[in-house]
């Protein structure tokens, strides 16, 4: 049996993204004439597009049957598994955004451009077009968290788990995830801590790719039907939504006792190990 993710496959797959990407670059480059005169939309999109290259690193491992991504599933979970674990994100997304608000009250005294810098990023306004909506949904809705969860717990946590061991490989990949999300890093990586666990509880990528999927798609809800609001630039303001974050924290209890319930202990098995030893 082939054991994929002792191999050294971290630095293969970002040569082939380093290769993708310069690739993709120079496509875009060729077909501007050159120039590359982007407007802001524009530009936003076309850096979202990246989102789905990795998808050919994993269409080839697939391919040549050296890391099939069949492996990444596990074909059954029961619906009230599915209920809990929905619940379960549910508290820890509202912890995630508790902690991030507690974090900008206090970068509001220690770092007030940045932070206004940070919060008053918007995807939509009022005159952003409808097909500019539905590229974006599907790139940052749909293609981006199913590629992320992939690379990040598919990919990178498990090859992690091998070298350094779970927890540290839990830690360092959900740092790693929350560092792309520089606007919001803490709670993205709170976030990310989660889906590593759920990924290993459930042994099923489909998990952390269908909650990922719905916080996104949340997400640009929530900023399309504010889209005409005045993007956030007063630091009062914000300072005045510590009231809100304290009532999301509220959820600590919950988030502890989840993490009793679902946190590794001991040696684990990876979730691709244990689907491939049951699937062949």
């Amino acid at each position: 049996m082939v054991r994929s993710f002792d191999a050294p496959i971290l630095r293969y797959f970002f040569l082939w993204m380093i290769g993708l990407i310069s690739l993709y670059i120079l496509t875009v480059k060729l077909m501007s004439g050159g120039s590359m005169p982007l407007n802001p939309v524009a530009g936003d999109l076309l850096t979202q597009v990246i989102a789905f290259l990795p998808f050919f690193y994993f269409l080839f491992k697939s391919m040549n049957r050296s890391m099939p991504l069949r492996y990444y599933v596990r074909p059954h979970i029961a619906s009230a598994g599915w209920i809990e674990i929905v619940l379960v994100a549910f508290v820890w997304i509202l912890f995630s955004i508790g902690v991030d608000g507690l974090f900008g009250y206090g970068l509001s005294w220690l770092a007030p451009n940045y932070l206004v810098d940070s919060v008053s990023l918007k995807l939509f306004d009022s005159e952003t077009a409808t097909p500019v909506v539905m590229l974006t949904v599907l790139l940052a809705g749909i293609v981006a968290p199913v590629m992320e969860e992939l690379v990040f717990r598919g990919l990178i946590f498990q090859r992690l788990i091998v070298k350094i061991g779970v927890v540290r490989a839990l830690v360092i990949s959900s740092l790693l995830f929350g560092l792309l999300h520089l606007e919001g890093w803490l709670g993205a990586s709170i976030f990310a801590t989660l889906m590593c666990i759920l990924y290993l509880q459930t042994k099923n990528i489909l998990v952390p790719i269908a909650l990922h999927v719905l916080n996104n798609l949340f997400s640009l809800f929530l900023d399309y039907i504010f889209r005409a609001q005045e993007a956030i630039t007063d630091i009062r303001l914000i300072r005045e939504e510590l009231a809100w974050s304290i009532l999301c924290l509220l959820t600590v209890p919950w988030v502890i006792k989840s993490i009793r319930k679902y946190w590794p202990k001991g040696a684990v098995n990876l979730p691709y190990y244990h689907n491939q030893s049951n699937l062949t």
